[in-house]
């Protein structure tokens, strides 16, 4: 069965045709679309369905508190009327959208999962009000979640819009006197309480919190709540020069952010229309920024849920993930062993462990010379930061780039910074205005033939994030790649005129003229008469320049096919060609990540593996690289990869410019993710 979002077709920018191309937010949204699908698809076991669901609104949370938020403030700085309205229509339409996915969510929730749950002997139960409560759920209310609750915050409080939190959960009822009473569900808590029954009926703390309100406020308060939550402007705002109070700035800008300018309302559908009028002008709030919600906000924390579901069911993840490489369980030496030939990881099918095995190998071997890495989200406890103070503590030199200003990341980051710095690292936290993307780690042995090993991937050195994304990480020693990951240092360490490579491509440098020539190319080739191809796999294709230089290439006669799983702002006028512009993305279960690029290049075949997506943002304002891959058994691999992904006809929907995501087929047929997964069983790269 098919399913759809809301039509968007209306929503393509008013550019001349036929060169218009979709708005980047709402092919956002169509994403998360996608994500919903998942969600309601009868296929996938329950916990699975309450993932999805939990990150569609994990999603929605940070769309409105990056992309909206920006719109946001363009509407307040904005003077001329015609400014104004344009980005008010954009508001709307934006809102009219999230509220229908919000729809959608409740329904399969509501009326599909949670039913499925009760009926399998998990049950989630709902209390509707104090009146129907029953002890059992009072006394829950009362032990359990009452001593969690801070004071009420009163809607006389001056400045109350200032007090509440970005990304809170606020249960809001109105007093007999007529004032309105603010108490947030606290965060750090589970979200779901279990009452004493065979089997236990477990219940969201927010309506636990209504009952144990309604008992501990009887006499002089509301005896009804509704749930709020403001979602607040997340972009920082950092002055990073001098350079040394670069840290300081940031950690004041993280505070602030927590009270940024409001974004968003998003209130209960249910809550009478004075109450809204009477909280939005207590809060300041213009009506264009209130959103209708459900009955319960953050459901990010179905999460939770989904894993006590699957801690009683046991559930497992596919069983070709998580797995070693062979040849390298084989080896004393993981660094001699990439000496001989290249060697690629694919996340999340094999271990992260290898790369912490390289490192570990690294502080042991006393031929290393020094040690480079960029670290973009280390993570909470990352063992990476642990093995990188060990080598330091060990007297070799260790230089980490660690970018502070990736975003929400910033305090794991600041942290990482000031761990490395106290074990003797040479850190640096920032360039200016450009942010450092690139995955890359050297392991500098000396310049003779295969020594110097050098590790770039698609994904961040981040073990956890390893085990949820797909992702690819390239070890290699071929000389040359060794000797520009050196220049690329050195750049980073220490400024200067950008570094001249042989031959990784680098953002912001040299990786759009790279990719525009490649392109350029491939056309050439067509116009010959020759074969010609050009294969993308992204995160986001959303560069104009590039996607009508693309777009160029396909009315030229060559074959595009892009896989993209986010945003990707499809030129109008594709669907006239699809023969020769075609567009999909998959989802399934693991987040796909990798980027790579492929190229006829008259028979060469030319391949790359990129820590970039072909976003504006990756192109011009951000540190990236392409490597180009030579080894015939890693190209196999990744042709591999491309050719399933290719053929999937299970998990891929047709990006198109309706942006309905209309899936290939019904049910069946190839299933990407785990069809690769099989495929490196098979081929012996999994143990």
């Amino acid at each position: 069965m098919t399913t759809t979002t809301a039509p968007v077709s209306r929503l393509i920018h008013a550019e001349p045709a036929p060169t218009s191309l979709l708005d980047r937010d709402l092919s956002w949204l169509a994403f998360n679309g996608r994500v919903l699908q998942e969600a309601e698809d009868q296929r996938r076991e329950a916990a699975s369905r309450l993932r999805f669901a939990a990150i569609v609104s994990s999603n929605l949370d940070e769309f409105y508190r990056v992309r909206v938020a920006a719109t946001v403030a363009m509407l307040r700085e904005s003077v001329e009327q015609a400014v104004r309205t344009r980005h008010l229509h954009r508001l709307h339409t934006i809102t009219e959208t999230v509220v229908h996915q919000q729809q959608r969510l409740g329904q399969v929730l509501w009326h599909e999962v949670l039913p499925a749950l009760a009926q399998e002997g998990f049950p989630v139960g709902r209390i509707d009000d104090a009146v129907s409560s029953t002890s059992a759920q009072r006394n829950l209310a009362r032990l359990a979640v009452l001593p969690l609750l801070a004071e009420p915050l009163c809607g006389d409080a001056p400045a109350l819009v200032d007090l509440l939190e970005d990304q809170v959960s606020y249960l809001v009822g109105r007093s007999p006197g007529g004032i309105l009473w603010f108490v947030g569900i606290p965060k750090d808590v589970p979200r779901f309480h279990a009452e004493a029954s065979a089997p236990p009926i477990r219940y969201f703390i927010d309506d636990l919190a209504r009952l144990a309100l309604a008992e501990r406020y009887a006499e002089v308060g509301p005896q009804q709540w509704w749930a709020i939550k403001l979602t607040r402007d997340a972009n920082l705002s950092v002055t990073f020069e001098p350079a040394d109070e670069l840290e300081l700035a940031l950690q004041r800008a993280i505070e602030l952010r927590r009270f940024g300018a409001p974004a968003r309302l998003l209130i209960d559908s249910a809550m009478p229309a004075d109450v809204v009028d009477e909280l939005r002008q207590l809060l300041r709030i213009d009506p264009a920024y209130v959103v209708a919600g459900a009955r319960y906000h953050n459901l990010r924390d179905l999460h939770q849920l989904a894993a006590l579901l699957e801690l009683r069911t046991r559930s497992v993840a596919p069983a070709t993930t998580g797995q070693s490489v062979p040849e390298l369980q084989r080896v004393s030496s993981v660094l001699d062993h990439i000496g001989e030939g290249d060697r690629v990881l694919h996340f999340p099918y094999h271990r992260f462990d290898v790369v912490l095995e390289a490192l570990h190998e690294a502080a042991r071997d006393a031929s290393v010379r020094a040690v480079a890495i960029t670290l973009y989200r280390v993570g909470a406890d990352s063992p990476v930061v642990s093995v990188l103070e060990e080598i330091a503590r060990g007297g070799k030199p260790v230089f980490a780039f660690v970018e502070v200003t990736a975003r929400f990341d910033e305090r794991e980051n600041l942290e990482a910074g000031a761990r490395l710095e106290r074990a003797g690292v040479t850190v640096r936290r920032h360039l200016p205005n450009c942010k450092v993307h690139a995955k890359l780690l050297l392991v500098d042995r000396g310049d003779a033939p295969g020594r110097s090993v050098v590790y770039l991937s698609t994904g961040n050195f981040n073990a956890a994030n390893a085990l949820i994304y797909t992702d690819h990480g390239l070890f290699t020693a071929d000389s040359e790649i060794v000797a520009d990951v050196r220049r690329v240092f050195h750049f980073l360490q220490h400024d200067g005129d950008a570094p001249t490579l042989s031959r990784l491509l680098m953002a912001p440098h040299s990786l759009r003229q790279g990719l525009g020539a490649l392109i350029d190319a491939e056309i050439f080739a067509a116009q010959a008469g020759l074969p010609s191809g050009i294969q993308l796999k992204l995160n986001a294709l959303e560069d104009s320049d590039m996607i009508h230089h693309l777009l160029r290439a396909a009315r030229e006669g060559v074959p595009v096919r892009v896989i993209v799983r986010g945003i990707c702002r499809l030129p109008v006028d594709v669907a006239s060609m699809p023969a020769l512009f075609s567009a999909r993305s998959v989802i399934d279960d693991h987040l796909e990540h990798g980027r790579i690029y492929r190229f006829h290049a008259r028979g060469e075949d030319r391949l790359f593996l990129s820590s970039a997506d072909w976003m504006t943002r990756n192109m011009d304002r951000r540190v990236e690289i392409a490597v180009p891959i030579y080894d015939p058994a890693v190209r196999a691999e990744l042709l591999q990869l491309l050719l399933t992904q290719l053929a999937d006809t299970a998990s891929a929907r047709e990006l198109e410019p309706s942006m309905l995501n209309t899936r290939l087929t019904p049910a069946g047929g190839v299933r990407a993710q785990r069809a690769f997964g099989d495929w490196l069983a098979t081929a012996g790269r999994l143990t």
